[in-house]
């Protein structure tokens, strides 16, 4: 019988929700712990959100943005879901959302290492999407020789 842990781990709705609640609790903290929509367009790198900042709509940009990361994590993980590779998928999925959430805090956490940090969090996401192909490909070239070897 499956514990709760595997039951939220592969439902694709449930791991979906974490990007989409990363951004959500990103654009929330940023705008009150960066004091204002003018040091929004002065110093935060996100372009989407210095451009929702100076229009005033930074709450209807982030329930878009929300959206769409959950509709395309949702989609990808269900690819993925009877796949060897759904774990890589999660691993994504979480590395968004706490990637999100950890520069957020960048406006309190005033250094120059957490700054690389975050950014070195970005560059993790990249390598296991990456890693996560290399492995779909060896895998799929071992069945094919496999199926000439028989």
């Amino acid at each position: 019988m499956k514990g709760l842990a595997d039951k939220i781990f592969y439902d694709p709705r449930m791991i979906a929700l974490m990007p989409s609640a990363g951004i959500i609790i990103d654009y929330t903290l940023t705008f009150i712990f960066a004091g204002g929509s003018g040091n929004i367009m002065m110093y935060e790198f996100s372009p989407i959100m210095r451009l929702s900042a100076a229009s005033g709509l930074i709450f209807p940009v982030m329930l878009v943005i929300a959206g769409f990361y959950y509709f395309a994590a949702l989609t990808g993980l269900k690819v993925l879901l009877k796949s060897a590779i759904y774990p890589f998928g999660v691993a994504i999925a979480t590395i968004v959302m706490l990637t999100h959430i950890m520069g957020a805090f960048s406006w309190i956490i005033k250094n120059q290492a957490y700054a690389y940090t975050v950014f070195g969090m970005s560059i993790m996401m990249i390598i296991i999407a990456f890693t996560a192909f290399l492995y779909s490909a060896l895998l799929k070239k071992g069945a094919i020789c496999q199926k000439y070897i028989q």
